[in-house]
């Protein structure tokens, strides 16, 4: 469990915090084109961690309430 401790590593878990801020100076790696690559893998593992309904565009199971409406 993590509630009023840090939960147990399952061996997939990656912090969702990150120190962009060290003594006061930005932390090299988190702008510019290196900045980029790491958001860009960062949403590519995101979204790798969820469940394949989440990327159907047709009526079913919504992953989120969604309304359709016709045109």
């Amino acid at each position: 469990m993590g509630v009023g401790r840090r939960p147990d590593d399952d061996g997939n878990d990656r912090p969702l915090l990150q120190q962009f801020m060290k003594n006061g100076e930005l932390v090299p790696g988190w702008t510019g084109h290196e900045g980029v690559l790491r958001a860009r893998q960062r949403h590519a593992d995101s979204m790798a961690e969820l469940p394949p309904v989440v990327n159907r565009l047709q009526r079913g199971e919504a992953a989120i309430p969604t309304i359709y409406e016709e045109n």
